[in-house]
């Protein structure tokens, strides 16, 4: 979807993409999401995100590269494949939606 969407679905004001780092955007996306197991997943993507990435990583950084060292890490973690795409999947929703 495009920004204009995006600030609609989540009521929120990304007014420069570019200058929203991954950690920001997902503090202005996990309190809006009203379902707790979705929101603690979410918060257990960032908290992953955080360990994998630089801090103040830009949200136009991120490449199919972090997607899938996110993915890998999370499996070396030792979580089922299901887990690991369901939070994989929420990553993705969180970014493109």
């Amino acid at each position: 979807l495009k920004l204009a969407d995006q600030e609609k679905i989540y009521e929120i004001v990304l007014t420069d993409r570019a200058a929203v780092t991954l950690d920001e955007l997902f503090d202005q996306v996990i309190p809006k999401i009203e379902n707790p197991n979705e929101s603690a997943r979410a918060r257990r993507v960032q908290k992953r995100l955080r360990e994998l990435l630089p801090p103040f990583y830009l949200v136009t950084e991120f490449t199919t590269a972090d997607s899938v060292a996110f993915y890998e890490s999370r499996l070396a973690d030792g979580v089922r494949a299901s887990t690991a795409t369901r939070e994989a999947n929420t990553l993705s929703s969180i970014l493109y939606k």
